[in-house]
């Protein structure tokens, strides 16, 4: 503890000694930079202006909404991009599977054939040896029920990869027209500034008026429930051919399938959990939903809630809160962890000495108690800081 706060009073004295003659100098090369930029690119507007149709707010607005369009549509691309090369290769092998099998759910007529045949030449060999015909064992209606139709298995194996092959289908399809949709909302406008910022916000409120950004989430979805359908009726398949083979690959798939709502429903209880999925925010709604319907029932039926006559609708409950909302929470609550640590990881992974210059001055303006309880986090740098001085 020492060390820390002996670091941290040299780093302070440094500060104050060369704050003087670089306070200026850096504010105003801040300035520069962050402002210089757009006043160069767009010069001031005349005295009454400034809202006019080709004002710089208008052209700044343009520039920042085109540079967040492409960061946009290209991730979305991308996703497509991959959807289609995916329910491709995942079409290619359902197809496979079903053209080798489909022909299960077809009539057997080589084994009615077979049976009919059988009992034939068992009623000739009885006509020879002068046995009545009522004692041949004849071809019942269950033996060509059995050649006719298709067992339960074949029809479920086929049904689910049937559906399996319908979802990628319908997946290809969306995702083919979502890129149209992408094209139609990248086109170029004409006019000036202000027409073209219009046009923009226009269709961006229409993008989100219209869930697009949750359709083109929920596109992989759909990818998903065809592929675990598919491994349902592999699972069904195997179980006709081997049990052994069968049990291996359904304790597989459940293992995937429990992986994979684990992972969809970890980022409900723990914001920090990157696994964020559109499904996640739907298990966030849910869950919501049955923690609000659960109070509403408990006050219902409590003897307090009968007692004070309380409707229900009256019932304080937790306003809904997104992901992302629980997320903002959550960084507030930990800011000062977290800029202690980012700092630490600023020095730790950064080879600029400038930049490490840098996290030592944000150090060295900590206030006391805040040191004191992050000095563990810190407590390598000081020593580094404490041998540097020594030397």
């Amino acid at each position: 503890m020492r060390v820390v706060q002996t670091s941290l009073m040299i780093l302070r004295l440094e500060r104050i000694k060369n704050t003087q003659t670089r306070e200026n100098e850096d504010c105003l090369g801040s300035r520069a930079s962050t402002h210089g930029g757009l006043v160069r690119k767009y010069p001031a507007d005349r005295y009454g202006e400034e809202m006019g149709p080709s004002a710089r707010i208008w052209k700044t607005a343009f520039d920042e909404t085109e540079k967040h369009d492409r960061e946009m549509t290209m991730g979305w691309r991308d996703s497509i991009d991959a959807l289609l090369v995916f329910a491709g290769l995942f079409s290619a092998v359902i197809s496979g599977f079903l053209s080798q099998t489909y022909q299960a759910l077809q009539p057997d007529l080589a084994r009615i054939t077979a049976l009919l045949l059988i009992e034939q030449i068992a009623l000739m060999r009885a006509l020879a040896d002068g046995v009545s015909p009522n004692d041949i064992p004849i071809t019942t209606p269950r033996d060509l029920d059995s050649a006719v139709f298709a067992s339960s298995t074949d029809y479920w194996t086929h049904g689910l990869w049937f559906t399996g092959l319908t979802l990628s289908f319908i997946t290809a399809l969306f995702a083919v027209v979502m890129k149209q949709w992408i094209s139609s909302y990248m086109t170029p406008v004409s006019g000036n500034p202000l027409e073209q910022v219009r046009m923009r916000h226009f269709r961006f409120k229409g993008l989100e008026k219209w869930h697009v950004p949750a359709l083109f989430g929920f596109l992989p979805v759909l990818l998903h429930i065809s592929l675990f359908l598919f491994l349902a009726g592999l699972v069904s398949f195997l179980s006709a051919l081997n049990i052994t083979m069968a049990v291996i690959t359904a304790l597989l798939a459940g293992s995937a399938f429990l992986a994979y709502v684990t992972a969809n429903s970890l980022p409900v209880f723990y914001p920090e959990c990157p696994y964020k999925t559109p499904l996640s925010s739907l298990a966030r709604y849910l869950w919501w939903t049955l923690r609000t319907g659960a109070s509403k029932l408990k006050h219902r039926f409590t003897a307090v809630g009968r007692r004070a006559g309380a409707a229900v609708s009256e019932l304080k409950v937790s306003t809904y809160a997104s992901l992302t909302t629980l997320e903002a929470q959550a960084v507030h609550t930990f800011r000062h962890h977290l800029d202690t640590h980012l700092k630490v990881w600023l020095y730790d992974n950064s080879s600029n000495y400038s930049v490490k210059d840098i996290v030592l001055e944000a150090f060295a303006g900590l206030k006391s108690d805040f040191t004191l309880r992050f000095s563990d986090a810190f407590a390598p740098i000081a020593l580094e800081v404490e041998a540097a001085f020594n030397q």
